[in-house]
């Protein structure tokens, strides 16, 4: 792709972010206090971790290479389906607006678009994040429990709503690199974003 396409689809991407934006406010501007984002993983997190295990590699071309379904199919297709099956726990629970990410798709996004979309749904529509279990091996929670402790959002976890103690939340992020280092998958954005914790605590 030349530059020229590059920067039109960079323009129409920008373009769908902040329609994607706008619409949302039409139906939450009134609402933050009651919407929670759900953060659950899509293309990472411990299924696929598990998956690499099973199927002995260490990372996703690998994993295609052996099957070039196999990723979407027990991957990302499980991954969506939990996060919706997260959603509508939460929804049982009498929490009325939930936003699960896992249900948007948009062609040509890529996992940095789709990043800055939610790191924007998060500051200005949502108090409070709900993680799935074992957020802690998925780049994009872990990311989001960054983006809610810089802006001072409620941190819950889907067992029992409980709340997040990030210096705590370390020590399990720790535990995932370790498990991951085992494998001998790349931890690298993890471990930057561990450190990126860190910091904050």
């Amino acid at each position: 792709m030349g530059i020229e396409e590059l920067v039109k689809l960079n323009d129409r991407i920008f373009d769908e972010i902040n329609s994607n934006l706008t619409m949302l406010g039409a139906v939450l501007d009134n609402k933050c206090k009651d919407v929670i984002y759900a953060s659950s993983p899509i293309t990472t997190g411990y299924r696929m971790y598990k998956i690499f295990e099973k199927y002995k590699v260490k990372s996703v071309a690998e994993l295609k290479e052996l099957d070039k379904e196999v990723f979407k199919r027990e991957i990302m297709d499980e991954n969506i389906s939990d996060g919706l099956e997260f959603k509508f726990e939460l929804l049982d629970k009498n929490y009325k607006y939930i936003i699960a990410p896992g249900e948007f798709f948009a062609k040509g996004w890529t996992q940095e678009h789709y990043m800055s979309l939610w790191e924007k749904v998060i500051k200005k529509f949502s108090n409070i994040i709900c993680f799935n279990d074992n957020y802690q091996y998925s780049n994009g929670c872990v990311g989001e429990l960054i983006i809610g402790i810089k802006n001072n959002k409620q941190l819950r976890k889907r067992e029992d709503f409980a709340i997040i103690n990030p210096k705590e939340e370390l020590n399990q992020i720790e535990k995932a690199i370790e498990h991951i280092d085992k494998i001998g998958a790349d931890t690298k954005t993890l471990s930057n974003l561990y450190l990126e914790l860190k910091d904050l605590n």
